[in-house]
């Protein structure tokens, strides 16, 4: 037989009168589906022992003090997942300024290739003409229309 959790009234075998059991007294195999029904004990077998379970979470003070510690730390994640957040995207800009800045130094190795071709080419076929032909490659890069470039650093930094 099961322990009563909490006291209850049934008519046992054998008797003709409503008695009340009370909690902790063994429940009487006839009232058995009755108890069960009403919630006045819980059964968890373990071999031969019958063990019976009640618990309020919010009369528990050990409870409510773990799920406050739970809460508080879900908030302290939440602010860590949104700092995160801030920093992914400040390093993504960054990344984009950075791109820029190497599409900027490879415009600049293509510029000084051609002044480099146009100058050996000047100083192949006249040696004094040389300082012209780089002046002359140089107006012909102004007069190209130049790419346009995104916004500058926070920092205000130049391009290189």
């Amino acid at each position: 037989m099961a322990k009563l959790t909490k006291a209850i009234t049934g008519v046992p075998d054998g008797e003709i009168y409503p008695q009340e059991i009370p909690a902790g007294a063994e429940c009487p195999p006839a009232l058995h589906d009755y108890a069960a029904s009403i919630g006045a004990f819980e059964e968890v077998t373990d071999g031969d022992v019958m063990v019976s379970v009640e618990f309020d979470p919010h009369s528990n003070a050990a409870y409510q003090e773990a799920l406050a510690e739970l809460q508080r730390m879900a908030g302290d994640l939440d602010a860590r997942s949104e700092a995160l957040d801030a920093r992914e995207a400040d390093l993504v800009a960054r990344a984009q300024d950075l791109d820029l800045r190497h599409a900027d130094l490879e415009t600049c190795d293509a510029d000084l290739a051609v002044r480099v071709a146009a100058f050996e080419a000047s100083q192949a076929a006249n040696p004094a003409d040389a300082g012209q032909a780089v002046e002359d490659a140089d107006l012909d890069k102004a007069d190209a229309p130049k790419a346009k470039r995104g916004a500058k650093t926070d920092a205000g930094e130049p391009s290189a």
